[in-house]
């Protein structure tokens, strides 16, 4: 049994193991961390929101990380005015790593993807480009808050897992100003630094890059005469 790029619920691998099954997952690197995000806030007392489509595979199997009630699904912006959850103060998000453009033109979010391209100035201003005025981005990713020494600069898997092609947080920053975003917000979340250890174990990569959330908006909305 293969299981999907996509993602299973964590039910899925624990049925294969009581009905002795040989297994294989395929679960997309990419997928695999935003699971993991996603048990860390979970470890912290967050409720999570997930954005994303009902139904889609890669949905079912990132909310079937944690125990029902856990993991808010909202796939519109007019969701978020139903959405009820346990303490506002106390609330995390991750979404679809397989959202299109279509879907997020109000607002444009992604886990960790950007740092896989070799043009991220681009991806930023393209991001710009297709958003309505007023449309926020939204990015949760790792960031680099050190050099790196070449062995983790020239490691393919690190690359592949958005740990090496990190960009430092000022020229984030940069790359968003000079796009047209304004309310620029980088959060590093320093509590991440152990977890993304476990990434790769033993290679201390931890005290290279954290998890982060970024934010930005794009000038121009019209307001309202009241």
């Amino acid at each position: 049994v293969i299981f999907s790029a996509h993602g299973v619920p964590k039910a899925v691998p624990a049925e294969a193991a009581k009905r002795e099954m040989i297994y294989v997952d395929a679960t997309c690197p990419l997928v695999s961390k935003v699971h993991i995000e996603a048990e860390r806030h979970h470890a912290a007392g967050l409720q999570m929101v997930m954005i994303g489509h009902e139904g889609h595979p890669e949905t079912v199997g990132t909310m079937g990380q944690l125990p029902d009630g856990e993991v808010i699904l909202v796939e519109v912006p007019e969701d978020v005015a139903t959405v009820q959850v346990r303490d506002e103060s106390k609330l995390a998000y991750v979404t679809q790593t397989t959202l299109s453009i279509d879907d997020t033109a109000d607002v444009v979010i992604s886990n960790c993807v950007i740092n896989l391209s070799p043009d991220k100035g681009q991806v930023i201003a393209e991001t710009f480009r297709v958003l309505k005025p007023g449309g926020r981005l939204a990015i949760s990713d790792v960031v680099a808050t050190d050099d790196f020494p070449e062995e983790i600069t020239n490691d393919l898997h690190l690359l592949s897992g958005c740990v090496s092609g990190a960009t430092p947080v000022d020229d984030l920053e940069k790359w968003m100003a000079d796009a047209g975003f304004g309310d620029i917000r980088i959060d590093v979340k320093e509590e991440s630094r152990a977890t993304i250890d476990e990434w790769a174990p033993g290679r201390g990569i931890g005290k290279y890059v954290a998890s982060a959330t970024i934010e930005a908006v794009k000038p121009g909305a019209k307001k309202g005469c009241c």
